[in-house]
């Protein structure tokens, strides 16, 4: 669709909407403030209409200053809360002029009961405060137009999500396979998510370290591409993470130092620990605060030989400048140490359902010096072949490696295989190091007018090896200037604007380089019996040189863009928000992609022109219609952030996508409900980088979330999710299974076949294989007495084939996980389960081999003890 229709159809939703009667609309505003007059931050207002009984939230600034915008004349209930203040409430008459209601709240008096807190619920799962993350607007999530999902860090501790595969559990809209056993990056709508970080995309992470989700304070998944102002992104969505450092929001007006001290110990010796401290002060008569966060992890886990480990240290500053300008600026460092893995290999039906494995090592051995193949034992490719037809076992190129494909007749033999063994050795390594510094400067020129100057920066450095045959090497770094101006309009008293418009620059360098094609033969290693020097081969980490990245590429790009976003109120019930993009890319590459030791220089320059058009309109019973329809250039980027030159040389370097997406959502009962339904379509192209070509990809969807505090004791949440991934071209197979050529696994598994799907009669669309149609997470949470409760809930996953030409499926499974939970005063102890009736089940890895599958953990226990201070 292009741009004109897309408009099109806004503007006649726009005009069918506008038969409801409008009428004059106003401000309501005003200042917390706490008796001895200082500000109070993050308080919930609330304004409730006396006749309509529809209520309106929003949370007070830095300032202490709350707005409502387009308030319609009449009678309402004004309230506050507040942590540390007694509840306040007020009855208040609006007219047609704006309305200013200035708050002073008292301090709670102590008694027997939990003081009053600025919480619609005491689970924070009903989502009630504003969030900037789409459109840059202060907005609650009944009224974005946009299927969005939050949980703050005491959700994530009850529901024991401590990677992003386990997001699942609280988002619609997500399930992420194994992607070489590293939790990256959350795979959204059937496609890898972007990582952002504080609202700014970060440098790629598909399986380059697992992403510390325990070290946020909450996180925001958002599904489909970013809005205008943050520049181009994957269709399929993104996971913002907010620091923990965030907390210096309010960190700066605290009167006292605040803080928190964690340990947690588990299943497979699970050791993490934490210390986090908020520290207030003043420099002359300006207010500042800062607050600083470290975390260390060292464990194992339920596979053998897998480890994590990592160190992450995060601190942020504020400072007031003056009442109008403000900075907020740190840093977050990273360092982590793991081991990237495939799972199972020899994947067959009867593998899945009993768990017996084909054992048996190669017929031919390869190694000279009795611990790896080195490149004088073995012709660079002679074990990878490419299957140019159904029959390929007959024909004359494969008879003439055959010797080298054969497994040994004597040693072939059935043996069940334990879920904890995969594919790993011990000189496997993925290490990992991050910094992403940031500074903005917030400058308040009236109550209406706003201007906001952000930095920020993310370098990554990131090595690999694996010896079955892989090795990388990454190290990206991005730089981004964004300015931004707001400003609040009341064109009339039917129409009020807000209105955000300003410029960004990007800039990225990056070195990636991959040793993938040579050597790299997953299905020779036998399972059963681990590593050994004939199916172990040397890496570019362990061979003097002689082994280098085939495929390599060394360059930079900038990108220069202007962004414009209105989010306008006509009359009491419609909003349209509109929002238009220019960037102009400027890549610079040098690589090559196989073997050649030559570099070839490609430089391009292109334009990118991205919109997103939302209408929504309020029904009665707070009933929110919306829809949105939205497109997303930008660089089709590969795992280490880089360009191939080739993309840059035939101009296929920006990738296109586009969603169409209406739904609706609710909240009622006090903000106590709160529910959200939306259908979407979307396609996208994404270069291929072992074909040259773009592939091409639709996902079609229904998604369904549901949150609830009920009866003074129970939260409820619930996810739902039906999507149908699709490919719309052949697939090019990395890994094709020996028994669809022709041949046994006997005569093939010492080396491996690619090529294309459609050697098997096969026709687009292909279903993306590991990609299930349904995922639905429901949960509870009760609180059995004041201080103690429990929570439980289960992840029910569908059927799904492994890969695009497999006839290997993967069975249904209930994955069900909880906690139980103690708190009284300054300590918490909470224990969490997971997989509690120890299911077994299965997950493919993401678009690789077309049959490699990893076992799911069995049950895992995790002890976590926190004191606040």
């Amino acid at each position: 669709m292009s741009l004109w229709k897309a408009s099109t159809y806004v503007y006649l939703y726009l005009g069918l909407c506008l038969v409801a009667p409008a009428q004059p609309l106003t401000t309501v505003s005003g200042t917390i403030k706490d008796p001895t007059g200082a500000v109070v931050v993050q308080a919930v207002v609330s304004l409730t209409d006396a006749k309509t009984s529809v209520r309106k939230q929003t949370a007070a600034n830095d300032a202490g200053a709350y707005s409502f915008p387009s308030v319609a004349p009449g009678d309402y209930s004004l309230e506050v809360a507040a942590a540390g203040f007694a509840p306040f409430q007020k009855q208040v008459s609006v007219t047609a002029e704006p309305a200013s209601f200035d708050i002073a709240l008292r301090v709670a008096e102590a008694s027997g009961t939990v003081l009053v807190e600025a919480k619609v619920d005491p689970y924070n799962v009903v989502p009630t405060t504003p969030t900037p993350t789409i459109f840059g607007l202060d907005q609650k999530l009944e009224e974005i137009p946009r299927s969005i999902s939050t949980a703050d860090q005491e959700t994530l501790l009850r529901y024991d999500v401590k990677t992003v595969n386990d997001i699942v559990a609280v988002s619609s809209g997500t399930f992420t396979g194994s992607y070489f056993g590293i939790p990256g990056s959350v795979f959204l709508r059937g496609d890898i998510g972007d990582n952002f970080f504080r609202g700014f995309r970060r440098v790629e992470n598909r399986g380059n370290y697992a992403t510390p989700v325990a070290a946020t304070d909450h996180i925001e998944v958002v599904k489909g591409p970013p809005s205008p102002i943050y520049g181009g992104g994957r269709i399929g969505g993104f996971l913002n993470f907010i620091p923990k450092t965030a907390r210096s929001e309010s960190a700066k007006w605290l009167e006292h130092v605040t803080g928190k001290v964690t340990m947690t110990y588990g299943s497979y010796d699970e050791k993490r620990g934490s210390v986090e401290a908020g520290v207030p002060f003043e420099l002359g008569t300006h207010r500042n605060g800062l607050y600083a966060f470290f975390e260390d992890e060292d464990s194992h886990s339920f596979y053998k030989g897998v480890a994590n480990r990592y160190k992450l240290g995060q601190i942020a500053f504020d400072t007031e400048l003056s009442p109008k300008v403000r900075l907020a600026y740190g840093f977050q460092g990273f360092h982590g140490e793991g081991t990237q893995n495939l799972g199972w290999n020899r994947v067959t039906q009867d593998l899945i359902d009993h768990q017996m494995y084909l054992s048996g090592q190669p017929l031919v051995n390869l190694s000279h010096n009795g611990y790896n193949i080195g490149m004088g034992d073995n012709a660079p490719y002679s074990l990878s072949q490419f299957a140019y037809t159904q029959n390929f076992g007959a024909t004359p190129d494969f008879q003439a490696v055959a010797s080298l494909y054969a497994l040994n007749p004597a040693t072939i033999k059935l043996v069940k295989l334990p879920l904890d063994r995969i594919m790993v050795d011990a000189g496997d390594f993925n290490r990992s190091t991050t910094f992403t510094p940031y500074f903005d400067v917030n400058v308040d020129f009236s109550a209406n007018l706003h201007f906001k100057n952000q930095t920020f920066a993310d370098w990554l450095n990131h090595n690999k090896y694996s010896s079955y045959g892989f090795g990388a090497g990454y190290r990206p770094w991005t730089i981004e200037n964004k300015s931004t101006f707001s400003i609040d309009l009341n064109l009339s008293r039917e129409v009020v604007a807000h209105v955000l418009a300003g410029f960004a620059y990007r800039r990225v360098q990056v070195t990636a380089g991959e040793e993938r094609n040579e050597f790299q033969t997953v299905d020779r290693r036998d399972l059963s019996i681990g590593p050994t020097a004939n199916d172990r081969f040397v890496g570019p980490y362990n061979s003097d040189g002689t082994v280098y990245f085939q495929y390599f590429q060394k360059g930079s790009y900038g990108d220069a863009g202007g962004f414009f976003l209105s989010d306008l109120s006509l009359g009491k019930r419609l909003t349209a928000t509109v929002g238009l993009r220019y960037d102009r890319y400027s890549p610079d590459f040098w690589g090559r992609d196989d073997s050649d030791t030559k570099l070839t220089h490609a430089t391009a320059s292109d334009n990118a022109v991205t919109y997103n058009a939302s209408v929504s309109y309020r029904l009665p019973w707070n009933l929110h219609p919306y829809f949105t329809a939205a497109t997303s250039r930008f660089l089709d980027l590969g795992q280490g952030n880089e360009l191939d030159y080739s993309q840059v040389q035939n101009g296929t370097f920006l990738a296109t996508s586009k969603l169409y997406e209406t739904g609706v959502k609710t909240s009622g009962l006090s903000n106590r409900v709160f529910a959200s339904l939306s259908w979407f379509h979307q396609k996208r192209a994404s270069f291929n980088n072992q074909t040259g070509q773009d592939d091409y990809y639709q996902t079609r969807g229904v998604e369904f979330e549901g949150r609830a505090f009920l009866l003074k004791r129970v939260s409820l949440t619930g996810t739902f999710t039906w999507q149908n991934p699709l490919q719309l071209n052949v697939p090019f197979l990395l890994g094709i299974p020996p028994y669809l050529l022709g041949l046994t696994p006997q005569q093939a598994y010492g080396g491996r076949f690619i090529g294309l799907a459609s050697i098997f009669g096969l026709n687009p669309p292909f279903h993306v294989g590991g990609q299930p149609h349904v995922v639905a997470s429901p949960f509870a949470t009760v609180n059995v007495t004041r201080n103690a409760g429990f929570t439980i809930g289960t992840t029910a996953v569908s059927s799904v084939r492994t890969g695009y030409v497999s006839n290997v499926r993967l069975p249904a499974y209930a994955l069900t996980r909880g906690s139980v939970f103690f708190q009284r005063g300054k300590n918490l102890v909470n224990l969490a389960i997971n997989n509690m009736f120890d299911t077994v089940y299965f997950q493919s890895q993401f678009l690789f081999w077309d049959v490699l599958v990893k076992p799911g953990a069995l049950r895992t226990l995790s002890l976590t003890y926190s004191y606040s201070f």
